[in-house]
């Protein structure tokens, strides 16, 4: 398979690409199946564990949504799946489709209960994007004008 794709790449600057793209491809795939390297002692695992207390909003049996203790707004809701991962890319792409799903759910229920204009849905991968807690999340952040 590889060999009929190289045959139709024919510049040196494609071929860099290409082999480039074959090699992170690999390395996706290899990560996807190492261990884990999650802190089950973030702040997020210990609520998943009822170890911290938290105002729920909506809960099933994949996924958790509870107020943000620092809220930028009134209605600031934090949208959680009960997978231990860090970011978007440690969840199986089944769990980030049930995930943003229920995101949707709990932010259209947060615009309707709070008659807000608009509604600001964020997500940060990794510290150097803003991330501060180890553990994927969405906030949900009503807006008016």
């Amino acid at each position: 398979m590889i060999e009929t794709a190289l045959s139709g790449i024919e510049s040196p600057l494609s071929l860099v690409i290409f082999k480039f793209m074959q090699h992170y491809l690999s390395s996706v795939i290899s990560n996807n199946t190492k261990a884990n390297m999650y802190d089950d002692n973030n702040i997020f695992a210990k609520i998943l564990r009822e170890e911290i207390p938290c105002i729920k909003v909506y809960e099933d049996d994949s996924t958790l949504a509870f107020m943000d203790i620092m809220p930028q707004v009134d209605g600031h809701t934090l949208v959680i799946p009960k997978v231990a991962a860090e970011t978007l890319f440690d969840l199986p792409d089944e769990a980030v489709a049930d995930l943003i799903c229920k995101v949707k759910y709990v932010a259209t229920a947060v615009k309707k209960s709070l008659n807000s204009e608009g509604i600001r849905v964020v997500q940060f991968n990794g510290s150097a994007a803003g991330q501060t807690v180890p553990h994927i999340h969405f906030h949900i952040i009503p807006s008016s004008r």
